[in-house]
């Protein structure tokens, strides 16, 4: 004999409540992440300029990406970096430009900046060549510091704090093809090989905590590590498509 009617009913019901919960649970899921109303990219070897909803600009280094969020150009213009850009901010006092980077934010109200933040880099670097700019940790927002023209400062990524570097011009250099390393890990140096050239470089040679400084300007990719296996003292070979450097 079949169920009687209320049963199916109950079970109807029963189904429906479930899927009406796994709904709200995956798009509360969903929405705990910053809601993006569009987004710039740049491939490997690739750079691209880029004007923003407010008429700002954007020139953002290869391998990038930058990320407009919802509510832009309301009480704020909010934005997600990862990787390099140089900003040429449009002024606006009442609507304060922001930019998170991993892990750091720069807040201005019209002005220009080149801000590095890669997400395998140990620290957020920024440069101001007009007006402004304040840096500071998200996690630690009383530590940050305002930077005027003329002046850069590094936000130690592990530790959140601010520290000013010599400004150097050249940090802006990679908008003309140029590659300025200022005393960083070697291994980032190969990641902005990769990103630069777009090619693969596999390190198997460690050389960890070894630092390095250099600039070259628009030269081929092998004479760059060659010029780099001669100054830290590894071996390079290229293989199925990829460069490997070796000790």
């Amino acid at each position: 004999m079949g169920l009687p009617f209320w049963r199916y009913a109950a079970a109807a019901v029963l189904a429906l409540g479930l899927i009406a919960l796994a709904a709200l649970y995956f798009n509360q899921g969903f929405e705990r992440g910053p809601a993006i109303a569009q987004q710039y990219r740049t491939a490997p070897g690739e750079l691209q300029q880029f004007t923003l909803p407010d008429g700002s600009t954007a020139h953002l280094n290869a391998g990038s990406t930058l990320s407009v969020l919802k509510g832009f150009g309301g009480k704020e213009r909010r934005l997600i970096l990862d990787g390099e850009a140089f900003f040429e901010v449009r002024p606006n006092a009442q609507q304060p430009f922001i930019v998170e980077a991993q892990g750091a934010e720069t807040r201005v109200l019209g002005t220009a900046f080149n801000l590095r933040a890669h997400a395998d880099n140990e620290a957020v670097l920024l440069a101001v060549t007009e007006g402004s700019v304040s840096l500071g940790s998200t996690a630690l927002p009383e530590g940050g510091a305002i930077l005027k023209a003329g002046q850069a400062a590094r936000l130690d990524r592990a530790s959140g704090q601010v520290s000013p570097m010599p400004f150097d011009e050249r940090a802006m250099a990679w908008q003309h093809g140029l590659l300025v390393f200022d005393n960083i890990l070697f291994s980032e140096a190969l990641q902005a090989l990769e990103r630069h050239y777009a090619v693969e470089i596999e390190n198997r040679a460690g050389l960890q905590g070894q630092r390095y400084t250099a600039v070259f300007d628009n030269r081929p990719l092998e004479e760059v590590l060659s010029v780099m296996a001669a100054t830290l003292g590894f071996q390079l070979k290229r293989q199925e498509g990829k460069f490997i450097v070796y000790l």
